[in-house]
């Protein structure tokens, strides 16, 4: 049958996680103009950013189906580590470029929150 045909490793997104308040309000604070500014480039659905078509990322609604989980905090922190030349910037590249005024100044738990965030869009 064709389902016998499919890989086992193909991937099937996990429901999104639970998030406390305060992982919302970091992540939302963290993707806002103020700081990473993440939708002046990426789509969210009918939500197009300003600039030409050419220039924008991918919809950050179907992160879910695009990137497993465990690995989207990497991406976030230095996605050029992976794919040189991609356009989007490295946000997170180091300790030092972690806002100190979210989540204590940690950049895992700030591109966990982002991550957690992007995973519940819909």
């Amino acid at each position: 049958s064709a389902l016998e045909k499919v890989r086992p490793d193909f991937y099937s997104p996990e429901p999104p996680p639970l998030m406390s308040p305060e992982i919302r309000r970091s992540a939302e604070k963290l993707v806002s103009p103020e700081y990473f500014n993440c939708f002046s480039c990426h789509v969210r659905g009918r939500m197009t950013p300003l600039t030409p078509p050419s220039q924008w990322g991918p919809d950050l609604r179907l992160v879910r189906e695009r990137i497993r989980p465990e690995f989207l905090p990497e991406w976030i922190k230095d996605p050029q580590r992976f794919s040189p030349g991609v356009i989007m910037p490295a946000f997170l590249p180091d300790d030092d470029a972690a806002p100190q005024d979210i989540l204590g100044g940690d950049r895992q738990k700030q591109a966990e929150a982002i991550r957690d965030y992007l995973l519940n869009l819909r």
